[in-house]
């Protein structure tokens, strides 16, 4: 084990990467997701504790998601996880 503690010091490396083609895909399939549910990105928002401006930028994938809050989304907009990353990147 690396003894790394990271620049906060919690053992985290801390690799804040630019989001990608990847990130866009699945913004698009959320926005989706959000859209048929018929959810506005406000009650989006208020569901996950985050601000309106932080649900555009996941969906148009200007940030980059955390696992953790793909899996709050997909339960919220209650669609699994495995459906949503499947409609990302399909072949």
């Amino acid at each position: 084990m690396s003894s790394y503690r990271g620049r906060n010091g919690s053992g985290a490396v801390n690799q804040k990467r630019k989001s990608d083609d990847r990130d866009t895909k699945l913004g698009a399939v959320i926005k989706a997701a959000r859209e048929r549910r018929g959810m506005l990105r406000t009650e989006l928002a208020n569901a996950l504790g985050v601000s309106v401006p932080m649900i555009y930028r996941w969906e148009d994938g200007t940030y980059r998601l955390t696992v953790s809050t793909f899996i709050e989304i997909a339960q919220v907009l209650k669609v699994s996880a495995n459906k949503l990353l499947s409609d990302a990147f399909k072949s």
